[in-house]
């Protein structure tokens, strides 16, 4: 059972967002813990006997396992993943057990793991690999088997005229080609991820037994180039995987198109985008150098796909011509801003307030957080809690939090594939009390955090995994943490409307709390392993102390510092400056900045009605970004197909013709308005007919298009009034709404209804006194009384936030007036209630340090990604070898294998 959300196994979103026929769920909505099934449960046993490793309270260390704070130093430990994908084990580079261990084997591919390795693998690289592939007229693509003399009975046939760019193809008079392409997949030397390319062919380059190195023949290919990227959210350490789906564009291909991907410009490998653009710009170069240059390049994505097209566009200038982002945000790193609100709030509801009848209707939650919440929906977490409803942050962003912020929290990609062979092994060290370290896979035990040394540990952190552009504190040896939430009035301005009391707003703002810093989180509770997994697997887990207490923290509020006394206020988290102004200066933040005029395609289906992470006002977002800094977005077009009750894939395969046709129309258009000395025209002035703001309904039938479609989507946002049910405003404080705003309710983020801009980066706020707040009018209605100022003056003692300023740290800003002094070091009393929902124990920050944790990866198309929960060691009391027998006896259950090897390495 999945308790994230309803993910629908069916719902084909433009270009590739959402899951395809035939294929699995869409890869970004399940990111966080979806896709629970044979995988992840044997990757939890596996888990469970890995876990008594005793360190008794949490280490802090000097910096994190692997983290690259010059980017040059490849990221240590990094798990080699060419097995999985095809490209059989890596080639051996060291003996001195450093990386993945490869093995004898029995019969190509099939690695015998009974004897000794050969050597070890740090550079992950592997021989490239050519085959040949059709898709047939049922829409399947299959292999082409060797030792054919003629096609496939079942291939598709392409019509050429339907075909883009057929004048740069030699078809030699064809009307009809076979669906057959070439389909290539190997190691890039530098970042070693793995790459595939894959492009139309004549069936002879098959029947000639062209081999790896070619010569290709691109006849059928029509010049243009399609770098297809790769959505998901991921904490790095491992090489990856390849989608099939994405890899293998039908979309892209069956025009002509050829189509790059690699496991590296995949956001469910890693997020840490700085390494993405120097991979990507790698393997387009390997593309030149096979192929030549195209005539030109487009970007193509969803969620982390599309977030990817817009940074490499500003860091990355000449790697893109063109970009079709799908269900964009602007980037990861200011996301994480008023996603880490989420779980703050939704505790806050549920546990410090559960005596207000307000929360009891979920339409009331929006208010808060901004994010859309609605009473009678139906999910799996709102049937495991027991609640009348749900919101986006529950079905969107649940486990979000603790995989970007709890060091113990995570699992690389194909780890479970990676740990089957080793647990008996491990599990034979266990009841020995020796570390639980595989002898052949010494980093295994790095990425498990059940080596002895903490500092080989790896920190299972957004923060860390881009610690090249955060940095490490150098007292705690953590990555520095951007996040912060001092001087945040949450709900400011539904309390400013009278949508909540003056009273509600002062508890809320007291109560509420906020994350404590990376060194003092805490194991995560066996109830969320237990609903992430199932009962029996959360026992085991408890059984060997991988997880503490049967309540279902599903907030994870232990990480939190919140009060259960308004009068204590608790406090705030104050973020690391340094950390903010590097992602600024870095670019791992989409600032808006263009430096090169390129057309912009931004496609998303609307999803708000089922909560889905990837809300509508995000494309507003993006444009205002890009408007305030390059002065105007006419570059940007946003088209909005409507997926209510659900997709229809008619309309959403029309308009994949439709979106790839016009854009290769509009770069076309702007290199024949060339005003010569390599002067092309302005993305705007070579708009062709169709690029244009345009949205439609769910069959596909045009509502409107036009320069004013989208009027007043911003104001809709921020004012609250894109909450409608009914009929839409007419105008927003004077801006009129235009007919395509008028049909979609636009919701918005917490921050947002704290007062925050529609761009959401302000990653710490500038101060201002409570008393220039009122003077502000930044209450509206309300007008605090002396006794609510200092009230006020108590909950934020250094001030609340003035949003008319960039961020703090945003470089060349003027310094914070008010020297901010709160911080997640002092703690109120955190002793909740119970509540009816499961909340959970709430006791202060524990010496635990052991932790059961979300998998971060659900890809679709191939069933490749990785699901599952982390583990970090945890203290031996109360866990012997007795406590290890029942567990010995599930594991033979999976078969002899298991332990066979942990036999042997015993004897050796």
């Amino acid at each position: 059972m999945s308790v994230y959300g309803q993910v629908p196994e069916r719902g084909l979103v433009f270009l590739g967002m959402v899951a395809r026929k035939g294929e699995s769920t869409r890869e970004d909505v399940g990111v966080i813990a979806h896709n629970f099934g044979t995988r992840t449960r044997r990757l939890a046993v596996c888990l469970t006997a890995v876990t008594t490793l005793a360190i008794g309270t949490t280490v802090a260390v000097s910096t994190p396992a692997g983290a690259r704070l010059d980017p040059s130093v490849p990221q240590e430990p990094f798990l080699c993943t060419t097995e999985y994908n095809g490209l059989g084990q890596p080639t051996v580079d060291n003996q001195d057990k450093e990386g993945t261990p490869v093995y004898p084997e029995s019969a190509p591919d099939t690695p015998d793991r009974n004897q000794d390795p050969l050597g070890w693998s740090k550079r992950c690289q592997a021989a490239t690999r050519v085959e040949y592939r059709y898709r047939t007229t049922g829409g399947e693509m299959k292999a082409l088997p060797a030792g054919l003399t003629e096609l496939p009975a079942d291939v598709a046939m392409i019509d050429a005229s339907t075909m883009v760019g057929t004048d740069h193809m030699q078809l030699g008079g064809l009307t009809q080609i076979p669906y057959v392409y070439r389909y290539e997949r190997g190691t890039l030397p530098q970042n070693r991820f793995i790459y595939s390319i894959a492009m139309l062919v004549p069936f002879q380059e098959y029947l000639d037994g062209v081999g790896t190195d070619g010569p290709w023949d691109d006849s059928y290919w029509n010049g243009r180039l399609l770098f297809s990227f790769g959505g998901g959210v991921g904490i790095g350490h491992s090489q990856g995987d390849l989608s099939n789906g994405d890899s293998q564009m039908n979309e892209a291909l069956r025009i002509g198109h050829a189509v790059i991907y690699s496991s590296g410009t995949r956001t469910s490998t890693h997020y840490n985008l700085m390494l993405g653009g120097r991979t990507a710009e790698e393997l387009k170069a390997l593309f030149e150098a096979e192929h030549g240059a195209p005539l030109y390049t487009v970007g193509i994505g969803g969620s982390g796909g599309g977030i990817q097209q817009y940074v490499y566009a500003q860091n990355h200038p000449d790697l893109l011509d063109a970009l079709i982002p799908q269900y964009s945000y602007p980037d990861m790193t200011t996301q994480t801003i008023n996603v880490g609100d989420c779980e703050l709030l939704e505790h806050y509801m549920d546990v410090l307030d559960a005596d207000n009848p307000r929360w009891k209707n979920w339409n009331n939650r929006k208010i808060i957080e901004g994010q859309n919440s609605i009473e009678g929906f139906t999910s799996d977490w709102q049937q495991l809690t027991g609640a009348t409803g749900s919101s986006e942050c529950i079905e969107g962003w649940r486990g979000a939090t603790p995989l970007a912020m709890n060091p113990t929290f995570g699992l690389a990609v194909d780890e479970d594939e990676v740990m089957m062979p080793y647990v008996g092994e491990i599990l034979g060290k266990l009841a020995m009390g020796q570390p639980a370290v595989p002898d052949d896979f010494p980093d295994l035990g790095r990425l498990l955090r059940t080596s002895p040394d903490p500092e080989d540990r790896v920190q299972w952190t957004h923060w860390a995994d881009v610690a090249e552009v955060y940095g490490v504190n150098p007292t705690t040896g953590y990555a520095r943490v951007p996040w912060d939430n001092v001087g945040v009035q949450y709900g400011l301005r539904a309390v400013a409307q009278g949508q909540i009391t003056p009273a509600e707003f002062l508890e809320l703002n007291a109560k509420v709390g906020s994350w404590k810093d990376p060194q003092d989180n805490v194991p995560e509770s066996c109830g969320m392993v237990s609903a992430m997994t199932d009962a029996t697997l959360a026992a085991f887990a408890k059984a060997v102390g991988m997880c503490t207490g049967d309540e279902l923290d599903q907030y994870s509020s232990r990480q939190m510092n919140f009060s259960t006394d308004e009068s204590n206020p608790a406090p705030r988290h104050e973020g690391d400056v340094a950390a903010i102004t590097a992602a600024f200066e870095s670019g791992l933040e989409f600032d808006g900045r263009l430096p090169r005029d390129i057309p912009i395609l931004d496609v998303r289906h609307y999803l708000e009605e089922q909560l889905d992470m990837h809300n509508a006002h995000q494309s507003f977002v993006i444009r205002e970004r890009i408007r305030r800094t390059m002065g105007n977005a006419d570059n940007q077009v946003i088209w909005f197909l409507d997926a209510r009750p659900d997709v229809d894939d008619a309309a959403t395969d029309a308009l994949y013709d439709r979106g790839f046709k016009l854009m290769d129309q509009w770069v076309l258009n702007m290199r024949a308005n060339d005003a010569g000395a390599g002067v092309r025209a302005s993305a705007a002035d070579a708009k062709p007919a169709g690029a244009v703001d345009t949205c439609w309904k769910t069959d596909g039938t045009l509502i409107a298009s036009g320069d004013d479609v989208w009027s007043g989507a911003v104001e809709l946002a921020t004012s609250g009034k894109g909450d409608w049910t009914g009929t839409a405003p007419t105008e927003v404080d004077g801006v009129p709404v235009g007919a395509c705003s008028a049909y979609f309710p636009l919701h918005s983020t917490s921050r947002i209804v704290a007062g925050g801009p529609i761009t959401n980066d302000v990653y710490k706020c500038h101060l201002k006194s409570v008393a220039q707040s009122i003077a502000d009018g930044d209450y509206g209605q309300w007008t605090p009384t002396a006794e609510q100022q200092a009230t006020l003056e108590k909950i934020f003692p250094t001030g609340v936030c003035d949003w008319s300023k960039r961020s703090v740290g945003y470089p060349g800003d003027e310094p914070p007036t008010t020297t901010t002094t709160t911080s997640t070091t002092v703690a109120p009393s955190t002793t909740a209630a119970p509540s009816t929902t499961a909340a959970p124990s709430t006791t202060g920050t524990t010496s635990d340090s052991g932790v059961a944790g979300t998998g971060t990866d659900s890809s679709y198309g191939d069933g490749s990604g990785s699901s599952g929960y982390a583990n970090e060691s945890l203290p031996r009391t109360g866990s012997d070898v007795t406590d290890l027998l029942p567990l010995a006896a599930f594991l033979l259950l999976f078969g002899g294998a298991l332990v066979a090897r942990g036999h042997r390495k015993a004897h050796s």
